[in-house]
């Protein structure tokens, strides 16, 4: 997403979202057999001058080119649509690597293809069910009792600046005000090459009652503070920290000075 030192960066500046993008293809759990495969079963196809494959591959460059571009926070999960194609040019990149055999004997080839591309499938779903899994144990141990705790302690009118709305906007039944614009639209005007830091700009435009960042974000506003010639510690004060250990899942929950209340 965004970050502080895209100001420091040309490239980033321009292109925010190219090291997430770059993470998916080439580190991402399989990214990189899948992208070789996928560029090798392009290649094939291209040489059986397979036109049709023009149209889908033009979409996906769409897709992910304007991803790209975006100036806010992304998910990697808006990168899926367009991967059952790259998984498709895989299967074919496979395929292409299997030594040509006589024709009675396609069907072996075909099937050892087959019997790859459904390995690697059947691996990125444990790998998958691994990732998932360890995000549900964040949102049972840390968001949630955020989210129970801001209930408990917030008035009921009270606004939370943050970027993780889901869980903690549920069981708060408060306010949020989103840093990333899902449902705060009010705060894309701050996304631009020259601001510093974004939620820093959009909590000093709005006084939340609360702020809740975690230790990247805190260090970034902190700095962004100081570059403004302001004190955060004489805006918001820290009040209670959720993390799960031994992973640096750490959030830090701020209340503003002017409307604090005993606890």
């Amino acid at each position: 997403g965004w970050r502080a030192d895209h100001l420091a960066n040309p490239l980033l500046r321009h292109i925010p979202e190219l090291p997430k993008l770059l993470h998916v293809f080439f580190w991402f759990p399989y990214g990189l057999p899948f992208t070789v495969f996928g560029l090798l079963g392009l290649t094939a196809l291209w040489q059986k001058r397979s036109i049709g494959i023009v149209w889908p591959i033009l979409w996906m460059c769409a897709y992910w080119g304007s991803f790209l571009y975006s100036r806010i926070l992304l998910f990697t999960w808006y990168l899926v649509p367009p991967l059952p194609l790259l998984y498709v040019l895989s299967a074919f990149g496979v395929r292409y690597l299997l030594p040509h055999r006589p024709s009675s004997r396609k069907s072996v080839s075909v099937a050892l293809a087959a019997a790859a591309v459904i390995l690697a499938g059947c691996c990125c779903v444990v790998d998958s069910y691994r990732i998932l899994h360890h995000d549900q144990l964040v949102e049972d141990k840390v968001r949630i009792p955020m989210g129970i705790w801001l209930r408990q302690h917030a008035k009921p009118d009270d606004t939370v600046m943050l970027e993780p709305i889901g869980y903690v906007g549920y069981y708060s039944k408060l306010r949020m005000l989103d840093v990333i614009g899902l449902v705060s639209p009010q705060v894309l005007r701050f996304y631009k090459p020259s601001a510093v830091y974004p939620p820093f700009d959009i909590a000093m435009a709005y006084h939340p009652e609360w702020c809740v960042l975690r230790p990247g974000e805190l260090n970034h506003v902190r700095a962004a503070a100081h570059a403004a010639h302001v004190h955060w510690s004489a805006q918001y004060h820290l009040v209670k920290v959720f993390s799960l250990t031994p992973t640096s899942y750490i959030y830090n929950v701020f209340q503003r000075v002017a409307t604090s209340h005993k606890q």
